[in-house]
């Protein structure tokens, strides 16, 4: 308050008013502070630029000027990106003083490092060479087929166009992801491979995963879930399922009648279109059972659900007897089963073979470790088929058993 009422009445004395007072004082304080040379911005005189003139002939216009130079608003000029030569004129031009010369206003300061480029820059090509292989899609897929996973995976770091054709469904029919953790990343992968088969025994999948995914695959045929739990698989009891044709549930933790019942039932949502609300699991031609906790009564199901069905895998069921094989032969399986495996079975017993004797095409019958059947009894059903190998208490087809038991060089 002193120092202001001094400086009132300094300044009032010499007629200046306070303000004016203050703007000196605050003058004089910026002024110590700053470097001598320093001048305030606010006290710094706005440049004025007056733009030069060249004088450039006629015929030169159009070979050494290619842009004219714009004069922005701040009084500042600038220049294009030109080659070595533009604007090179010499000194002698410029006091020459001839009636054909024309005046181009021309930056006080020119730049000097004008260089040309080190590479030359051209547009991308819009039509692909086909005369170049590698950028031929049929001839690089044909040679993919030959590659491994691993290697086709640092394939699809090339280029866009290798990676794209890298995800042709010819190189991923099959996917085998046992006993791996899925993780978003691998259902994305899976999503964009479109695979034909897909195994996931003994994976770490959750049943929001697994419901996710199947929706997602339209062209998958074949589908493995050994080992997972209940809670896993009952997701694929759902509208949007793909329609498989082999089904591998075996050693599924509480599959049960129950639960096998309702897998095999209606699907309790629906999706636009829908027409047949019957199971998605109608068209299954294979499915494999072993090691489930089902009985007689899941049999009788299966054969009523599903009809299209050949080949069935009921091993180490201890539950199913002769009266569930009875049912599910007489319930529509009679004419179709191929393939029959009751391994490991205690309850199946001779008796089974008299129903399987009315299956005409049934070429493959495997009841080792059932201690209830004997091999005489196999012997005495082998005897009424043509191309039929017995092995102990296997059952197989001529054809598939002389195969195995030829080299495979000699077979080729």
């Amino acid at each position: 308050m002193k120092s202001q009422k001094r400086l009132h009445d300094h300044h009032s004395m010499a007629g200046l008013s306070l303000g004016h007072a203050r703007r000196h004082a605050h003058r004089r304080i910026l002024h110590r502070r700053l470097p001598p040379n320093a001048i305030h911005k606010h006290m710094r005189p706005k440049p004025r630029i007056r733009p030069q003139t060249v004088k450039l002939e006629k015929h030169d216009i159009s070979t050494k000027v290619e842009e004219p130079v714009e004069e922005l608003r701040n009084g500042s000029c600038i220049e294009e990106e030109l080659e070595n030569d533009a604007y090179d004129c010499d000194e002698d031009n410029d006091n020459d003083q001839s009636d054909n010369a024309l005046e181009f206003p021309v930056p006080s300061v020119w730049r000097k490092d004008l260089k040309r480029p080190l590479y030359v820059v051209r547009p991308a090509s819009l039509e692909d060479d086909e005369n170049e292989l590698v950028l031929n899609r049929t001839a690089m897929v044909c040679v993919f087929q030959y590659l491994k996973r691993p290697e086709l995976a640092v394939c699809m770091q090339v280029c866009r166009d290798w990676n794209r054709w890298c995800l042709d469904p010819k190189l991923w029919y099959s996917m085998d992801l046992s006993q791996q953790k899925i993780t978003q990343h691998t259902l994305q992968g899976i999503v964009r491979c479109q695979p034909t088969r897909l195994d996931l025994s003994w994976s770490f999948i959750t049943g929001n995963q697994l419901r996710w995914l199947l929706p997602r695959l339209p062209q998958l045929k074949e589908l493995q879930l050994v080992g997972l739990p209940w809670n896993t698989v009952k997701s694929i009891v759902t509208a949007s399922c793909p329609v498989l044709s082999s089904l591998n549930v075996s050693y599924v933790g509480g599959l049960g009648d129950i639960q096998f019942a309702k897998m095999l039932s209606q699907p309790p949502d629906s999706r636009p279109g829908m027409v047949d609300f019957s199971t998605r699991l109608r068209h299954l031609v294979e499915i494999r059972l072993a090691g489930c906790d089902i009985s007689d009564s899941s049999l009788e199901v299966l054969a009523s659900n599903l009809s299209s069905l050949a080949k069935v895998d009921i091993s180490c069921c201890t539950k199913i007897g002769d009266a569930g094989i009875s049912r599910m032969v007489s319930g529509g399986l009679r004419d179709r089963l191929v393939y029959c495996d009751a391994q490991k079975c205690p309850r199946v017993t001779d008796k089974v073979l008299t129903a399987l004797s009315s299956c005409p095409n049934l070429v493959h019958l495997d009841l080792r470790h059932c201690e209830c059947v004997s091999s005489h009894s196999l012997k005495l059903f082998a005897a009424d088929r043509d191309g039929v190998n017995v092995d102990g208490k296997l059952v197989t087809h001529a054809k598939h058993s002389h195969c195995q038991r030829i080299p495979s060089k000699i077979r080729k």
